[in-house]
């Protein structure tokens, strides 16, 4: 009875205890809407611990030990541990031993620490395994050895140990006990984080900052620091927050957050904090600028040695900022920077002397002072010597010493530098040029995101400076470029949309961008958008407008917008004529164009300019005075001008372009140039004018001794000319000759000749329109060779595409061929880009379809082709517009180019340039009309009567137009009905297997009774998948006529033509569901399908309707 009167007692009292313990960490923590009061939870805690309360005794050391509620009282703490030790508590254990471990309320013992920690760990304390990895990492009561303390911390972390995480991760981190692995590492960081580990949080970010097992992400790195600075008070991570806050770059600017960091980190004592502090004050970010302030955080950080905090008060006493002036203190300040490591400083020193910021500005002391800071690693001081030294500031100019900085600042990530050092290369700067160097090195420093080094890389690949020509990755940059409001880029990436370079033309977008980049500074922009505004590209045409920008981009300083306000003048154009005015203009522009920067790609100066001039000057009726002008500018423009200024001119008179035919002018000027004796140019354009008789009599002798003469001056293009001239004169005999001089130019390098060459091998004689000259065996091998020698040109490339496609000479390969034919039409080639529309209209093998990219492709065909080519442009143009017109009209700005007066209009430009398939569809859309029209009675209208002679004229040559005469004498259109010669025109055009030739061939047939030999053509014609043939064979096969009669094939045949949406054939298909031909009785899907039929404009589908609706 007492044992259990005694048992009875001490349960009460454990439940007491346990009771007491709940209720002081609730006290200590503030439960159910208390404040946190541990100083009260320590007083129940030791009731606790007088009922022997084990945990209590653990939770009340650990207030002692860490001063929770009270002051921290070691001797305490450790009396506690070890009456919970006493009493087999196993996490007393582990704090007792480091309680012996680092001496709180004990002297250290090594030995009691190991035996206490092993024994924590046998009683299945976690942490305890890590306290012991500690000791083996650092020595403590045994040797060091890490690879028992990473097999330590690696069983803690297996049971899921947040401490055992992070101290993993800094040995894979360190290669401490294993090799070293930054994705371990990382790893096991995250893994502590997750579990609650805070002091894991900057060991993160270190590793995005760094890149060490993740990629950089400064957007992380501002997450954990961040993370870390508010939850654990880390003074480095706040400083970090503040640097970023600062930055602006990863997180949006915020100066007052910037400061905040930076003074609690500075509070938290970190002398970087109160250097950067110090800064804020200085300059007023984020707070009030107090400069007493920033002194005295300089002074506290120069006392900790801070580097930063040297070169930030010399700053002070060169411009005597919050103290008086005192030069030798701040050279004093920048030696000791410098001899604390910070070459910095006398990189700003040396920046100081450059400017004469502070001090007298001095070069000699400024290169001085950049070479020491580049010889301490200051990457920026390599780009600033280098400056110095290519200009010869300071020293003698040393292109090749200032190679070797730029090198080095390139090897450190220098962006500036490296962009520099693509420049040397792309001139020849003190290194051998090298082009491709160059483009590899402003890649490099595009890919620090340099802006400068971008836009260079964009321009390679615009022009092809070291790498092939790449319009959708130079867009792509520049697209970067603009997003980030840089100017130029905006501007040239304008240009792509306004001149369609691998995208369709575009001119809003193109404008849209004219203007961005105008009112981001860039004047050349102002100039374009004024010329959209006078031409009413992408914007309403407003000539005022266009005016008032050309003259706000003249008074800016470019000298092309006064080109254009001297047209202006002279035109009218937004302004009142005055020809004095334009005068004067063009004056002005002429004489400063001689010191104006002109680029290649402004041909406006050596042109439009001059040829406007001198038209201007014709115009011109004044006094004698502005006679005098006109001959002064006159004779500049002559010392300026060189000879080929004067030929192109010529050349211009001759071909009438720009303005009318000068033939005389321009055989006068050649004849100038030519008697001089060194312009083989002029000698080949005074053998044109001899030969064709421009400008003075015909006299072939003369054309060709000319043509001798300008060969002996090794003229290429002379070889070629003469080569043609004999081929047209069609004398066989001359073949050899032909071939010797195209071989000729060929070998001294010409490529127009190369592939002329190519292109004999490839058809087996020269074409020149309809004619064919020097016939020979085909050979595509020897073809493909020559194209492979001719180079990278659109034409080349072109042609080789060709081999590819066909497998000429070489494997079939239409990956390739598509490859090269995309190359060439990007570069401009119109026969590539007629090819290329073809294959974006079609689709498939691994092409997707793009209609809108074919359409643009063969605008750009239309507009750089002349002559029997630009026939078959606008033909092809024609027929893409008929077929896809109404599927594309919706999303085109100018849907009038899908009209048929529009499509109309380029079959007879394509017809007029003897495009015989541009005369077949003519003639057909002519009739078409007059069918629209209700024409019908009417069978002598010009309209039929047209057509009808288009296919005459072409039906030699185009089976389709043989076809179509066939109808026309068929159903007497355009001309008196003869069902023979229609009959004649059908077995015509059936021999050439046309679809429609066969068709009518075969109804013809059927009248007659022949069904044998119709069901034949049908069934051939069918093929095509054309819905009429299709038609025709299903009623064969419904009847039984010239074949065995089979209702269910007839219906398979009247359902492939039904999903063509023929209306005969849903007209064909619903009365097989009403009459059960081939298929069952469905009166739902007959009516639907009549219903179909009906809405495509058949009447008989309505007719059947009627029936059905009147049941």
């Amino acid at each position: 009875m007492e044992k259990l009167r005694s048992a009875h007692q001490d349960a009460l009292a454990s439940s007491v205890a346990l009771g007491l313990h709940r209720f002081a960490i609730l006290t200590a923590q503030g439960g159910h809407g208390a404040a946190p009061n541990p100083a009260a939870s320590i007083s129940i805690y030791h009731r606790a611990v007088d009922a022997n309360h084990v945990p209590s005794m653990h939770n009340l050391a650990e207030m002692y030990e860490h001063g929770i509620g009270t002051e921290k009282k070691p001797e305490l703490a450790f009396h506690y541990y070890a009456r919970a030790v006493s009493r087999g508590h196993a996490p007393s254990k582990k704090a007792l031993a480091n309680c012996y471990r680092w001496g709180t309320g004990v002297e250290k013992n090594p030995q009691k620490c190991l035996k206490l920690l092993q024994e924590a760990v046998e009683a299945g304390c976690t942490n305890g395994l890590v306290d012991l990895g500690d000791c083996h990492r650092d020595g403590f009561g045994v040797s060091v050895d890490f690879s028992t303390a990473v097999e330590l911390y690696r069983k803690a972390a297996d049971v899921g140990c947040s401490k055992a995480h992070n101290r993993l991760g800094d040995c894979y981190r360190d290669g401490k006990g294993v090799r070293q692995d930054f994705k371990e590492a990382f790893r096991h960081f995250k893994a502590a984080a997750s579990k609650g580990e805070s002091s894991a949080y900057m060991k993160i970010a270190r590793c995005y900052q760094r890149g060490e097992g993740i990629r950089k992400d400064m957007h992380s790195v501002f997450f954990w620091s961040k993370k870390a600075a508010d939850e654990t008070k880390d003074n480095s991570a706040m400083y970090i927050v503040g640097v970023l806050y600062g930055a602006g770059t990863v997180v949006r600017k915020d100066l007052s957050a910037m400061y905040s960091y930076f003074r609690k980190s500075a509070q938290l004592g970190l002398p970087r904090a109160k250097t950067a502090l110090a800064e804020c004050y200085l300059h007023g970010y984020g707070t009030e600028i107090n400069r007493a302030k920033a002194v005295t955080l300089y002074l506290q950080a120069v006392d900790s040695g801070e580097s930063d905090a040297f070169v930030g008060l010399s700053d002070c006493y060169f411009d005597a900022l919050g103290v008086d002036k005192d030069l030798e203190r701040a050279f004093s300040l920048v030696e000791r920077a410098v001899s604390a490591g910070n070459h910095y400083a006398s990189f700003l020193l040396g920046t100081r002397f450059a400017k004469g910021t502070g001090v007298d500005r001095s070069d000699s002391n400024a290169l001085f002072h950049f070479t020491r800071a580049a010889k301490g690693g200051v990457s920026q001081a390599h780009v600033e010597a280098a400056k110095f030294l290519l200009r010869g500031r300071g020293t003698t100019s040393d292109p090749a010493r200032a190679v070797e900085h730029l090198r080095a600042a390139s090897e450190d990530s220098n962006p500036e530098g490296t962009v520099m050092l693509a420049a040397c290369y792309r001139l020849g700067m003190g290194v051998p040029a090298s082009a491709e160097t160059a483009y590899a090195l402003y890649g490099k420093a595009a890919g620090f995101g340099d802006h400068e080094g971008m836009l260079e890389l964009a321009l390679c690949n615009i022009y092809g400076d070291g790498c092939l020509k790449n319009f959708a990755e130079a867009r792509n940059i520049l697209q970067e470029l603009s997003d980030q409001d840089h100017a130029e880029a905006t501007r040239l990436l304008a240009l792509f949309y306004y001149n369609g370079e691998g995208i369709p033309v575009n001119y809003s977008r193109a404008a849209q961008l004219y203007r961005k980049s105008y009112e981001l500074g860039d004047m050349e922009a102002c100039c374009r958008l004024a010329t959209c505004y006078r031409l009413g590209r992408g914007v309403v045409k407003d000539l005022k407008e266009a005016f008032g920008l050309y003259e706000q981009a003249t008074i800016a300083g470019y000298l092309p917008a006064g080109a254009h306000v001297a047209l202006c003048y002279e035109k009218g154009i937004g302004v009142d004529v005055d020809l004095e005015a334009a005068f004067k203009q063009y004056e002005d522009v002429i004489e400063q164009s001689g010191t104006y920067p002109i680029q290649e790609d402004r041909q406006f100066f050596s042109r439009h300019l001059i040829r406007n001039f001198l038209l201007c000057c014709e115009r011109v009726k004044g006094s004698a005075k502005q006679a005098g002008k006109e001959t002064h500018v006159l004779k500049k423009l002559h010392k300026r001008r060189p000879p080929y200024i004067s030929l192109r001119l010529a050349h211009n008179y001759l071909k009438g372009h720009g303005e009318p035919t000068r033939a005389e002018k321009a055989f006068t000027m050649a004849k100038e140039i030519a008697e001089e004796g060194k312009s083989a140019y002029a000698l080949r354009l005074l053998a044109h004018c001899y030969k064709h008789g421009k400008g003075t009599s015909p006299d072939e002798k003369m054309a060709v001794s000319l043509l001798k003469k300008a060969m002996e001056k090794g003229s290429r293009k002379a070889r070629i000319t003469l080569a043609v001239w004999l081929m047209k004169a069609g004398d066989e005999t001359k073949n050899p000759e032909i071939l010797g001089l195209l071989g000729d130019a060929a070998k001294k390098g010409s490529t127009t000749a190369t592939i002329m060459l190519g292109d004999l091998h490839y058809d087996g004689c020269f074409r020149f329109g309809e004619k064919r000259y020097c016939e020979r065996e085909i050979d595509y091998c020897r073809a493909l060779e020559l194209y492979k020698s001719a180079g990278d040109r659109p034409e080349v490339m072109y042609r080789k595409s060709r081999c590819f496609r066909h497998g000429h000479g070489v494997s079939k390969d239409s990956d390739i061929s598509f490859q090269l034919l995309k190359r060439s039409s990007e570069k401009g080639y119109p026969h590539a880009q007629i090819q290329l529309a073809k294959i974006y209209e079609q689709g498939g093998a691994g092409v997707e379809r793009d209609l809108y990219r074919a359409l643009d492709l063969l605008q750009k065909a239309v507009l750089h082709l002349g002559g029997a080519s630009r026939g078959v442009a606008l033909h092809s143009l024609g027929v893409f517009l008929q077929h896809h017109g109404p599927s594309l009209q919706l999303r085109i700005s100018d849907p009038t180019i899908f009209s048929k007066e529009s499509i109309r209009a380029l079959f007879e430009d394509a017809e007029k340039a003897n495009n015989l398939k541009s005369a077949n569809d003519l003639a057909v859309l002519l009739e078409s009309r007059r069918q629209a029209e209700g024409d019908l009675e009417e069978e002598d209208t010009d309209s039929t009567t047209h057509a009808f002679q288009l296919f005459q004229k072409v039906a030699e040559f185009i089976p389709r137009a043989q076809a179509n005469l066939g109808i026309c004498y068929e159903m007497g259109i355009g001309t008196c009905r003869d069902m023979q010669r229609a009959r004649s025109c059908y077995e015509k055009a059936a021999m050439k297997h046309d679809m429609v030739g066969m068709n009518n061939l075969a109804l013809c047939l059927i009248d007659e009774k022949e069904y044998d030999r119709a069901a034949e053509l049908l069934r051939e014609a069918a093929k095509s998948e054309d819905s009429i043939p299709i038609l025709n064979m299903g009623w064969l096969y419904e009847r039984g006529f010239g074949i065995a009669q089979d209702s269910k094939r007839a219906f398979v045949l009247y359902r492939q033509a039904a999903k063509k949406n023929d209306a005969t054939g849903l007209l064909n298909l619903g009365t097989c569901y009403e009459r059960e031909i081939g298929t069952g009785y469905d009166a739902k899907l007959a009516e639907r399908h009549f219903r179909m039929s009906e809405e495509l404009g058949c009447a008989e589908a309505t007719q059947r309707l009627d029936l059905y609706r009147s049941r």
